[in-house]
């Protein structure tokens, strides 16, 4: 990971990917860090998803909820479950 400053996220917005799909690239400490919290608070779009991140100049501003959406689950099938067996409170952590 490069070292751009803070203010990189100002011009440049972030792209997710799935694995193995992007070459090179910048993104801020910042940046990552946000979008780590952003999957903390979400896990149920988080949950088993490998992705790639960078920050572009060209990218849309797009709410990262949204960009975590779009990257599919490498375990769906234990995430149904997850959400099935776990108690009220997990469960509303998890939708």
């Amino acid at each position: 990971m490069e070292r751009p400053t803070d203010s990189f996220k100002e011009t440049h917005n972030l792209t997710l990917a799935q694995e193995d799909t992007l070459f090179g690239g910048l993104v801020s400490n910042l940046q990552v860090a946000e979008l780590l919290a952003i999957m903390a608070q979400n896990q149920s779009l988080s949950y088993c998803k490998i992705v790639e991140v960078v920050a572009e100049t060209t990218a849309p501003l797009t709410p990262m909820t949204d960009l975590l959406t779009k990257i599919p689950s490498k375990r769906e099938d234990l995430q149904k479950t997850e959400v099935n067996n776990a108690s009220p409170l997990r469960k509303r952590n998890l939708e």
